[in-house]
């Protein structure tokens, strides 16, 4: 969903523990250029998605986001890159 705003070149969705929503949605994005907008994304993925799927923050990355050997995108190490922000997610 998050690509069919036309502002995201790569992204990926993430569960993080919340301490009152149990688990909340975090999209790590790497925006296309400079027209990233993270409200205007927000808002897309609210027409687009029920509220539980929306997420809750949104972290736009200059750079590639990580890929495993496979070449998929490396979820694990981005939950890692973001254990300082989310310290809950880091059991």
């Amino acid at each position: 969903m998050l690509y069919g705003s036309g502002q995201i070149a790569e992204a990926a969705a993430l569960g993080i523990p919340h301490p009152a929503l149990g688990q909340a949605i975090i999209a790590v994005v790497k925006p296309l250029g400079q027209a990233f907008n993270e409200s205007e994304l927000i808002n897309h993925c609210k027409r687009q998605l029920p509220n539980f799927m929306v997420p809750l923050q949104i972290i736009a990355r200059q750079t590639d986001l990580p890929r495993n050997p496979n070449g998929k995108i490396d979820r694990k190490s981005l939950v890692e890159e973001l254990r300082d922000r989310f310290p809950e997610s880091a059991s």
